[in-house]
């Protein structure tokens, strides 16, 4: 984003001069910024220096003046913005800048005592310094604007009428975070000596996503994680989803994998140690999962 060297503090200037080696030539994407600083004003690039406002440039003239490579541009103002040609009446523009122009910019004062007023309703008349909120029905962003004026009921959204100044708007959505595993909900008891993992419309019954086994067995049990078991979200088991497994009885139980399928743990073991050990299973892929809790490999 481009701006005019020498752009400080609420009250600014530049003199467009074309006849200059390094004078600017803006496109029409480019704005020019307002500072504010309580650092010296010789030395706009510290650390303390912080754009308030950018004047949007709407307009790029053609052809050449002097020994620069354009002629005229336009700017305008933007919310609390105004500019002003040649020290003429300050304007929300736009103004018209040529070669030998001095383009003024300055920020209008917001007051003390502004008086908040919640959302905005076009039913409602505004005092001097009211301050509402208001959401653009289109983009959902949400806007605060200052009436620089009374302001009757019925004058329209502040996006369209000028007595209404910008104070304020929403930010930019933020990056999503991560999805989060799914935590235990369920417990799901077995009985028999074999049991397979199961991905399935209803938690605890034919889905163990994030549920509990508890295999209660007095001789020896496997559990069996499946070859390509289901990841979707509503019936299956998906990345990063977890699944625990309790021996409840005295029986011997072994988590392993089906053909294809690789379990990781510490020294390969996939024996729960004794009755009440438990374990923990994490997809980490499609067929890969880890392992990890109270486990020996002795059986």
């Amino acid at each position: 984003m481009a701006s005019f060297r020498g752009l400080y503090d609420k009250l600014v200037s530049f003199i467009f001069d074309t006849s200059k080696d390094d004078a600017y030539s803006p496109v029409s994407s480019d704005y020019v910024a307002v500072y504010d600083s309580d650092g010296p004003r010789n030395t706009p690039n510290n650390g303390t220096w912080m754009p308030k406002k950018y004047v949007p440039v709407t307009t790029i003239g053609s052809g050449g003046g002097g020994g620069g490579s354009m002629s005229s541009f336009e700017a305008e103002g933007s919310g609390v913005i105004e500019v002003s040609l040649d020290g003429s009446t300050y304007t929300s523009g736009p103004v018209t800048v040529e070669n030998g122009n001095t383009l003024y910019v300055q920020a209008i004062s917001t007051p003390s005592g502004l008086n908040w007023q919640g959302t905005f309703s076009n039913a409602t008349s505004y005092s001097t310094n009211d301050v509402v909120s208001w959401v653009d029905p289109v983009t959902s962003v949400y806007y605060t604007y200052w009436a620089t004026t009374s302001i009757s009921s019925g004058g329209g959204n502040p996006n369209t009428n000028s007595d209404w100044a910008l104070l304020g708007s929403q930010g930019p959505q933020g990056v999503e975070g991560p999805a989060n595993s799914t935590a235990t909900t369920a417990f799901r008891t077995v009985n028999s000596s074999t049991s397979v993992l199961a991905s399935g419309s209803t938690i605890g019954t034919n889905n163990d996503r994030g549920v509990f086994i508890l295999m209660n067995n007095t001789s020896n049990s496997t559990l069996t994680i499946p070859l390509g078991l289901s990841e979707d979200p509503s019936t299956g088991i998906p990345l990063k989803s977890q699944v625990s497994v309790m021996s409840l009885n005295t029986g011997t139980v072994q988590v392993i994998g089906a053909s294809g399928v690789t379990v990781r743990s510490a020294d390969s073991a996939n024996y729960l140690r004794t009755q009440y050990s438990s374990a923990t299973l994490i997809r980490k892929a499609t067929n890969e999962w880890y392992l990890f809790g109270d486990l020996t490999n002795i059986a």
